[in-house]
C-alpha cells in the first residue's frame, strides 16, 4: 500500500504520534493518505478500528473512505458496526444516542430540518406578536446559529448582543430551546452544541471518549469552526495523537461559520506538530494549476505551496470577453457541444458566482435542448408529499414530535382549521404525557370539534397499532405503503391524480421514498441518514450538464468547467468587499483558486462588458483576478470586436502589470489596458452611435434585421426578426 504513495504522501502516512497537520492542496490525493493512514494504524496494532475517530464534512467523502478501508482490509462493514467514521453531525448524533439521558432527551429525539425549524420560529414569533416582515426567519436563524457556535446556553450574558431593536434574542433563545426539548427535537446545531454541553457538564463522559478514541483525524480542516474546532480540542486533550487535513488556499465557508484562523493557527495550539505538504497534483494540467498559482499567490495569509501536475501541460485556459450576459450564456452554450466529442455532459460544469446568474444559462441550456441540472433546485426531501410522509414515519418512533403531527393531522382533511390546530396542540403540551395520550385526552375534552373526533380516532388506533409492529420488530418498510394507505394519504393522492394526472408523478415519489427506506435496517437509521444528506452527496450522476455556484463545486471536479461572469462587482462579490474589506477579499481570491482547480483538462473564463442587474444592464470590467493569471496560460478572445483574437494586446492581463487595477474600497478603474493609451481602432460600414434611436428599423450581418427597443450606453438592445432580443454595440448596427 505504502510502495503506491509519493514521498510526501509516505511522511504523512507514517507520522503516527503527536499533533500533524497534512497541507493538502486541491487534487492531491488526500483522501488516499487519510485512508492509508488508518490502514497503516491497524496494520501496526496500535488500537482497533473502532478505536479512530476520522470526521468528513460530507457523507460521500466518509462513505468513500469507508468504501476504501473495506477495500483494503478485506471487511465489510455494517451498519450496526462501532465504525467513528462520519461528518461532525452524524458523530455527535452517535455520541447525544449513547448519553441522551445526561441531557435529558429520550434516545428517540428527533433531528429537526430546516422547514421544521422554520414552523418552531414561527409559532414563536406568533406568541411574541411579531411579524415576519419585522423579523425575517432567516436572521432569527442565522442568529441561533452564531449563538450555538459559541456555545452560549440559555443562562449565558452574551446571548444578549445578538438583541435588535424588534426582538429580545435572550427571550427568544429561552423559549426555542425549551420548545425544542419539550418535544424532544434538536436542530443540527444542537447536535454539536449539546455535545459540548455534554462534555462540560458530564466530564466522565468526555473522559470515556477520549479514552475510547487514540487517535483521531479530521479531513477539510480549514472549514470547521469555532464548535467544530472545541470538539475537536477537547478530544485530543488526552492522546494528543490528531491529525487534520486540509488546505488553507480553499477556505471559503466564513458567510457560515468557518474560521480559516483555525489551521493558520495550528502550530500555534500544538507547538511541536509536524506539516507535510502534499503538492502533487493528480487532477489538472500544469496550465490550469499555475493560472490557480498565480491567483492565490497574491493573498497574504496563507501556507506557501507549490502545486505540480502529474498529467502534463494541457491547452491554455480559454478567456472571452462578450457584449452582455444573454451573449453569455448562449457562448457558454457553444463550448458545451463542441466539446461533446471529447466529453459526457456529466463531465462538465458550469459554475457562477451567484445562484441569479443562472436564469440566462438555465434559458440557453433549454433553447439549446442541453440537459441539465441545477445543483441546488428543490430536493426530493423537500417536495411536500415526500416531507409529509415522512412526517407520518416519525409518529411511529418519536410520541414527542408535535411538529409532525401538525404537518399531517389535517392531510389528509379531517375538518380541523388552523385554530383547531392550535387547541389541539396547545392541549397536548399542556397535558405533557406524549401525542398519543395528549391526542386521546383532547377527545374527551373540546379540543376537537365533534365533527372531527371520530377520524381524529381511527388516525390515533392506527398510528398506535403501527406504532406496536415497529416495537415488535417488524421489518418497517414491509407495512409503509400499507401504513400510508390506512391513515388515508395514498387514497388521497390517488383521488386527487384522477383530476390531475401530474400527481402521479408524486405517486411515483412516494413509491420511491418506499424503497430507499428499505435500504435501512430500522427507520432510525433512515431518519439520520436524511437528516445528514447535502445537495453534494446527492449531484445527478446521470449524463446532464451541472450548474451550481462556485461554492457548491467544492470537491469536486470535472474534465470541463465553465465560470462566466469573471467580472467586478460580480467577482469579487462587491457586498463582500465592501463589508469584509482585505479579509473578503481574499476569501474571494480562495473561490476563484478553487474554481479554477475544479478543472481537470480544459477551463473556460468568460466576462461580459454589460449585465442585465435589477431590470437594468450596468456596465462591467474584467474582474481584477483575471489580472492577476499569468497571461501565458491564457488565450483570450474579444467578441465584441472586429478583430481576431491573435490581434489582441491583452497587456490588461498581464500578472507583472497589476497596477492597471487601482482599487479604492470598492471603486474600481482600469487604467493603462493597452500599450499605447488607446483601444485598437478597427473601420466598418456601421452607424455612429449617435445616428441610432429608440424605435428605428436597423440590420446586423449575424442577426439580420430588427428594431432597437433600448439605448445603453455605446449599446442598442435589437429585438430581431427571429423574436431574440439582443444587446448589440451600436456602431455594428446599419
Amino acid at each position: 500500500m505504502i510502495n503506491n504513495l509519493n514521498e510526501r504522501q509516505k511522511e504523512a502516512v507514517e507520522i503516527l504520534n503527536g499533533p500533524l497537520l497534512i497541507l493538502a492542496g486541491a487534487g492531491t490525493g488526500k483522501t488516499t493518505v487519510l485512508t492509508s493512514r488508518v490502514i497503516n494504524i491497524l496494520e501496526q496494532k496500535l488500537c482497533n478500528l473502532s478505536e479512530i475517530l476520522a470526521v468528513t464534512f460530507t457523507n460521500k467523502a466518509a462513505n468513500e473512505m469507508k468504501s476504501r478501508i473495506q477495500n483494503l482490509l478485506d471487511y465489510q462493514i455494517h451498519q450496526y458496526d462501532d465504525i467513528w467514521i462520519g461528518t461532525f453531525h452524524s458523530i455527535c448524533l452517535k455520541i447525544l444516542r449513547i448519553y441522551h439521558e445526561k441531557i435529558g432527551f429520550n434516545k428517540n429525539f428527533t433531528i429537526a430540518d430546516v422547514s421544521d425549524q422554520k414552523q418552531v420560529i414561527k409559532k414563536i414569533l406568533k406568541s411574541m406578536e411579531i411579524t415576519e416582515k419585522e423579523v425575517p426567519i432567516n436572521t432569527i436563524m442565522y442568529k441561533l446559529s452564531s449563538i450555538k457556535d459559541r456555545t452560549l446556553d440559555i443562562n449565558d450574558a452574551e446571548v444578549g448582543v445578538y438583541n435588535t431593536k424588534d426582538i429580545d434574542m435572550t427571550f427568544f433563545y429561552s423559549e426555542y430551546q425549551k420548545y425544542m426539548r419539550l418535544n424532544q427535537m434538536m436542530d443540527f446545531d444542537d447536535l454539536l452544541f449539546n455535545t459540548i454541553l455534554l462534555f462540560r457538564n458530564h466530564p466522565d463522559a468526555l473522559a470515556q471518549m477520549q479514552n475510547r478514541f487514540k487517535y483521531v483525524m479530521v479531513d477539510e480542516y480549514q472549514d470547521t469552526n469555532t464548535i467544530q474546532h472545541n470538539m475537536i480540542s477537547m478530544l485530543v486533550q488526552k492522546s494528543r495523537n490528531i491529525c487534520c487535513v486540509g488546505d488553507d488556499d480553499q477556505s471559503i465557508y466564513s458567510w457560515r461559520g468557518a474560521d480559516i484562523g483555525n489551521i493558520l493557527n495550528f502550530k500555534k495550539q500544538y507547538p511541536d506538530a509536524q506539516i507535510v505538504s502534499l503538492e502533487d497534483n493528480y487532477r489538472s494540467t500544469s496550465v490550469i494549476l499555475n493560472a490557480a498559482q498565480s491567483v492565490i499567490s497574491c493573498n497574504a495569509d496563507r501556507y506557501e505551496k507549490n502545486l505540480k501536475s502529474n498529467i502534463g501541460e494541457g491547452d491554455k485556459i480559454e478567456y472571452t470577453i462578450l457584449n452582455d450576459d444573454r451573449e453569455e450564456s448562449w457562448h457558454v452554450a457553444r463550448i458545451i457541444k463542441d466539446s461533446r466529442n471529447e466529453h459526457q455532459y456529466s463531465d462538465m460544469a458550469i459554475l457562477v458566482r451567484t445562484s441569479m446568474q443562472m436564469r440566462a444559462i438555465e434559458e440557453s441550456m433549454i433553447q439549446n435542448h442541453i440537459p441539465y441540472k441545477v445543483i441546488g433546485g428543490i430536493k426530493f426531501y423537500e417536495r411536500k408529499e415526500i416531507k409529509d410522509c415522512i412526517s407520518y414515519l416519525k409518529l411511529l418512533i418519536n410520541d414527542h414530535d408535535v411538529v409532525a403531527l401538525e404537518r399531517i393531522i389535517n392531510t389528509p382533511k379531517r375538518g380541523i382549521g388552523d385554530k383547531g390546530i392550535e387547541k389541539i396542540i396547545s392541549h397536548i403540551n399542556t397535558f405533557g404525557s406524549g401525542i398519543m395520550k395528549g391526542l386521546e385526552s383532547s377527545l374527551e375534552s373540546d379540543s376537537i370539534p365533534s365533527k372531527s373526533k371520530s377520524e381524529i380516532s381511527q388516525l390515533v388506533y392506527n398510528i398506535k397499532s403501527f406504532r406496536e409492529r415497529v416495537q415488535l420488530g417488524e421489518n418497517t418498510s414491509e407495512f409503509i405503503e400499507e401504513y400510508l394507505d390506512v391513515v388515508g394519504y395514498m387514497p388521497m393522492m390517488r383521488m386527487e391524480s384522477i383530476e390531475d394526472p401530474s400527481i402521479n408523478d408524486k405517486i411515483d415519489n412516494v413509491i420511491d421514498l418506499v424503497g430507499n427506506i428499505s435500504r435501512f435496517a430500522t427507520l432510525e437509521m433512515f431518519f439520520e441518514h436524511i437528516a445528514l444528506v447535502s445537495d453534494v452527496d446527492n449531484i445527478d450522476s446521470t449524463n446532464v450538464v451541472n450548474i451550481m455556484t462556485m461554492h457548491a463545486a467544492k470537491g469536486l471536479e470535472f474534465g470541463v468547467v465553465i465560470a462566466p461572469g469573471w467580472e467586478e462587482d460580480l467577482f469579487p462579490n462587491k457586498r463582500v468587499v465592501d463589508e469584509s474589506g482585505r479579509i473578503g477579499l481574499e476569501e474571494e481570491r480562495r473561490l476563484a483558486y478553487v474554481t479554477i482547480t475544479r478543472a481537470k483538462h480544459k477551463l473556460y473564463i468568460s466576462s461580459s462588458k454589460s449585465r442585465f442587474f435589477y431590470g437594468r444592464y450596468v456596465q462591467s470590467l474584467p474582474s481584477r483576478f483575471l489580472g492577476e493569471i499569468d497571461k501565458h496560460y491564457l488565450h483570450v478572445t474579444d467578441k465584441t470586436q472586429k478583430y481576431r483574437s491573435d490581434d489582441y494586446d491583452d497587456s490588461a492581463y498581464q500578472a507583472n502589470q497589476r497596477s492597471q487595477f487601482s482599487f479604492n474600497g470598492s471603486n474600481l478603474t482600469q487604467q493603462n489596458r493597452y500599450n499605447n493609451g488607446t483601444k485598437p481602432s478597427f473601420t466598418n460600414n456601421g452607424s455612429s452611435f449617435n445616428s441610432v434611436k429608440v424605435g428605428q428599423l436597423v440590420s446586423h450581418e449575424k442577426f439580420g434585421s430588427g428594431v432597437i427597443k433600448k439605448l445603453v450606453g455605446q449599446f442598442a438592445e435589437v429585438k430581431f426578426d427571429d423574436g431574440m432580443m439582443r444587446i448589440i454595440k451600436a456602431s455594428f448596427l446599419k
